[in-house]
């Protein structure tokens, strides 16, 4: 008699758990779009300020902080605002250091942070790339790359070409 009630205990359980799975709703598996977004950016900056720490120069420590307006680089319309600072982690040469940053770009449908470390000559060589870290309102949940282009010709001035490629966490 305990093994049957303890039967019975134990199909009610397994039958109430595929009940309530079965009737829980069903998700998609499948990612949403990926996305590229595309602005332009010329100098001077908005706003910038090297803070100096240690020697003289470029060192480590040392902090860059910067604000620019971003375009749209075939309209020439302001499309938002990139926000950034950049650590200095090891003076690499007179001109040249490698860094860590971290950059918030905040557009009209929310904002887009991303992170990762470069060295500056790597914008004279190469496009670096960095990782998207996250985002909100319609970049919540955002993944992918960022990637700079300087030196390029747009709205009548040379600056960079930033392109955002960007998607769900999968």
């Amino acid at each position: 008699m305990k093994k049957m009630r303890t039967l019975v205990a134990l199909v009610a359980a397994v039958s109430g758990v595929v009940l309530v799975g079965g009737a829980a709703p069903v998700v998609s598996q499948q990612p949403a779009e990926r996305q590229t977004i595309t602005l332009f950016d010329h100098p001077p900056a908005e706003f910038e300020n090297f803070i100096n720490e240690g020697k003289r120069g470029i060192s480590s420590g040392d902090t860059i902080l910067f604000s620019e307006k971003q375009l749209d680089p075939e309209t020439c319309e302001r499309l938002g605002r990139l926000v950034g600072r950049i650590q200095i982690v090891k003076r690499v040469g007179k001109q040249n250091a490698m860094f860590n940053g971290e950059f918030t770009m905040m557009l009209a449908g929310g904002k887009i942070t991303a992170a990762g470390a470069a060295r500056f000559t790597d914008f004279e060589k190469t496009d670096p790339v960095f990782a998207v870290t996250g985002g909100t309102g319609l970049y919540k949940d955002a993944s992918g790359e960022v990637s700079i282009a300087e030196d390029q010709e747009r709205c009548g001035k040379t600056g960079a070409v930033t392109t955002i490629d960007i998607g769900p966490t999968p």
